[in-house]
């Protein structure tokens, strides 16, 4: 017979000839340590839950990692560059690459009767991975995009319909400013004009996430390339999906080797620096409490422990 589980059982359940004293001492000391991991794990569940849950929202609206233009302009509205890239087709077989995608952005200013609001256009293609927002739709459906003419349609998100009064089927006109078509030399890029679009809300989606649902709305790709004058072959840049989050800045510096000096790839956790920086900060608060719980455990044994003695 083990030792320690003979006295142990001796302590709590007493002799024959002998009630155990110490018993709901024990049974206090044992509730409370249980209490104390209980109380661990689910620590360490709901932040990693949240930081997850965070995490896969803010890689839903700009995937993994993104290929745009090198240079200073960190706007909303980058510098097209050419969708003909050799990265494009060879990207895809890479391994830990799951899928590459096209991309635009625009300012824009959504206009009501009774109200205004800045969006900002997420313009999309056929190659675009609706799996994310088809999860969080509420109502309605993910634009339709064919290979002819350029879709109409919007999906914007619950909070700026409830904000706006947008529902399902209405239209939205919304205002841009753009630089000038360049038919007359430098002084013509340097010009801007004011230009409305009208728009069909086919969707209405709902991530919860408001820091991104309150501004981001998504349309065809080719309307923010009449918006701006490109060609159809000019694009704001390339989203890429990977197989493994863990792996994200390994595959980031693979991908920033495949494009070359000209692009430049970032990871979600370099463009949102901000936010990711603050789910770091959660794993803090999950220290913290875990090593509260531990002492006061501790506390509890060697309270029990001197009560016994």
């Amino acid at each position: 017979l083990n030792t320690e589980f003979f006295i142990a059982k001796k302590i709590i359940f007493g002799t024959k000839n002998q009630k155990a004293s110490s018993k709901p001492i024990v049974k206090l000391a044992i509730l409370g340590i249980s209490l104390g991991l209980i109380v661990m794990i689910l620590t360490v569940a709901i932040v990693k839950g949240f930081q997850n849950e965070i995490r896969d929202k803010v890689i839903g609206f700009g995937s993994n990692i993104q290929i745009t233009n090198y240079s200073t302009n960190n706007s909303y509205e980058p510098d097209p560059i050419t969708k003909d890239q050799p990265f494009y087709s060879t990207l895809p077989k890479q391994s830990g690459i799951k899928h590459i995608q096209v991309f635009a952005t625009k300012n824009g200013i959504i206009k009501t009767k009774d109200e205004i609001e800045g969006v900002v256009l997420k313009g999309v293609s056929n190659d675009y991975d609706w799996d994310f927002i088809k999860k969080n739709m509420n109502e309605g459906t993910v634009l339709t995009l064919s290979d002819t003419a350029a879709s109409k349609d919007i999906i914007v998100s619950q909070t700026l319909a409830k904000r706006l009064n947008i529902k399902k089927a209405d239209k939205l006109f919304i205002y841009f400013i753009t630089k000038k078509k360049d038919t007359s030399g430098e002084s013509a890029q340097e010009a801007y004009e004011q230009r409305v679009k009208t728009f069909n809300v086919c969707g209405i989606y709902d991530t919860g996430f408001e820091e991104f649902d309150k501004k981001t709305v998504f349309v065809d790709l080719r309307q923010i390339q009449k918006l701006n004058y490109w060609t159809n072959d000019l694009v704001g840049g390339f989203e890429v999906e990977i197989n493994d989050i863990e792996q994200i800045d390994e595959m980031g510096d693979i991908v920033n080797q495949e494009v070359g000096v000209s692009f430049n790839a970032q990871t979600m956790k370099q463009t949102n620096s901000t936010i990711f920086s603050w789910l770091d900060l959660q794993d803090m608060n999950a220290i913290i409490v875990i090593v509260l719980m531990i002492v006061v455990a501790a506390i509890n044994m060697i309270s029990t422990l001197l009560i016994l003695i």
